[in-house]
Parts: C-alpha cells; structure tokens; sequence
C-alpha cells in the first residue's frame, strides 16, 4: 500500500504552524485542519473560548522548473506543492441599523488579522526545511468574515518507480 506522502506533508506544515500559535499565546480557532480545495467559510466567529478557522491546502501541484518532468526510464522527477495556509476570522459589519463599524472596532479587528498572517509565516518558515514564500494574499471582508492566505511553494520528490508495495 502505498503512503499518502501530500497529506503527511500539509499535516506537518499544520502542526507547525498550531505550535507558533500556542508558543505565543494566541486565540486559536473553532476550526483548525487540512481541507480539500476552496475553503468553506464556516465558523469565522464565536464558537466559545475560540473563534475563526486556520486552515492548510493543496492549492496547486506543478512541476519543478529547474528539472525535466520525466527521466528517460519513464520516472517522475521533482514536482512543487503549492501549499495555502490562511485564516480566517470575525469582522465587524453593519450593525442592525445598518451603521458602520467604528474605525477601533475595525482597527482591532485588523490587528488580529495580521498577527494570524505573522504567525502563519513564522510557524512555516521556521519548521520547515525547504520552502519558497509566493505571498499574503487577503481575504474577505465577506459576510462578517476577513482574513488571508499564505501560498508556499514546497519540493515534492518523484515516487519510487516500479515500487508499488513499498511506501511511495
């Protein structure tokens, strides 16, 4: 059987990155985990002591520019994960009345943001190996959520030709 080597990378990338958050004694999240695609905003408020949700992705999957992409026996050579970390928290909207939020309120709300963004960057630059930052990119305000979303870009190495029941 072979080994899901993509999930057990974004796991690592995760776990690094809930570390740097609990090092710094930071507000986690409602949500925290590997996701499949776009990401659902689902519980970007309150849901008790926590709030918002971090999450880890494959966003894209490509090849290595620096390599061809198959060897002359028909093997794979090294390919790039694009890997989306981002998070996603509460932010003030129109109040019932439909008055704006106040500039503090929105302030604050930033604040937060940014330091997800700083965390996210700090938990994957210092915990794994070899990684290439593509950038911060914003996310929201939609529906009382904001955020981002860092995309780095990790090296995956090709499977084990012919190997079909050792760990791939």
């Amino acid at each position: 059987m072979c080994q899901d080597r993509i999930t057990q990378i974004l796991d690592e990338i995760l776990s690094c990155v809930t570390a740097r958050f609990d090092e710094c004694g930071t507000r986690r999240f409602c949500r925290e985990g590997v996701v499949a695609g776009s990401v659902a905003w689902d519980d970007c408020c309150d849901c008790g002591e926590h709030d918002g949700q971090l999450w880890v992705r494959l966003a894209d999957w490509s090849t290595d520019p620096d390599f061809p992409t198959v060897t002359p026996d028909g093997c794979s050579m090294p390919t790039l994960l694009s890997v989306g970390v981002g998070a996603l928290r509460c932010v003030p909207t129109l109040d019932e009345s439909g008055r704006a939020p106040t500039a503090k309120a929105e302030a604050a709300a930033a604040a937060l943001i940014h330091s997800d963004a700083q965390l996210i960057f700090d938990g994957v630059m210092c915990c794994v190996e070899e990684k290439f930052w593509r950038g911060w990119l914003p996310l929201g305000a939609d529906g009382g959520c904001g955020g981002g979303e860092h995309l780095f870009q990790v090296p995956f190495g090709p499977c084990r030709c012919g190997n079909t029941t050792g760990s791939t």
